[in-house]
């Protein structure tokens, strides 16, 4: 006979009572069924490395989890170009960190010159305020502009 509990809401429960609206997501075939031959084997091959590991200590929560990357890593096949790909996303991201550590964040630097153009083209225009003209990195950067100007002959 199985234990009844009570919550502190007064609500009564079975303890062995089983969700019926769960029964949907239960798997209906075996761990790697639905693989192709070859890819079933070697997901097989990566379950068994991974039940190794794991020796005896092994929940059912866990066991789930193992099959789903032993079938996500045999599905994937994760060659030199996954590493390659990999190691360059990884570098990409640490040399943006170190910039940013060392104060020269690139998107900083791309805003900046961003806005002196759009200052630039606003002299042009005529629509620029004495106060913003009288900015030192302004100033800079119309030498810096005349100066490419005169190399590139313009």
């Amino acid at each position: 006979m199985e234990k009844e509990h009570t919550e502190s809401n007064g609500f009564r429960y079975d303890a062995g009572m089983k969700i019926q609206e769960l029964r949907n997501y239960q798997p209906k075939c075996q761990r790697f069924d639905d693989l192709d031959w070859p890819t079933r084997r070697r997901a097989e091959e990566y379950l068994a490395r991974f039940l190794e590991r794991w020796q005896g200590n092994l929940p059912n929560w866990r066991l789930a989890i193992l099959v789903a990357c032993a079938r996500q890593c045999a599905r994937l096949n994760y060659d030199s170009s996954w590493g390659r790909r990999m190691r360059a996303t990884k570098a990409g991201k640490r040399s943006r960190l170190c910039a940013v550590m060392n104060n020269r964040d690139p998107l900083v630097i791309a805003r900046g010159r961003r806005s002196l153009l759009c200052k630039l083209r606003r002299q042009k225009q005529g629509k620029l305020s004495p106060a913003e003209m009288s900015d030192k990195r302004y100033r800079r950067a119309v030498e810096r502009m005349a100066q490419l100007n005169a190399l590139a002959g313009i």
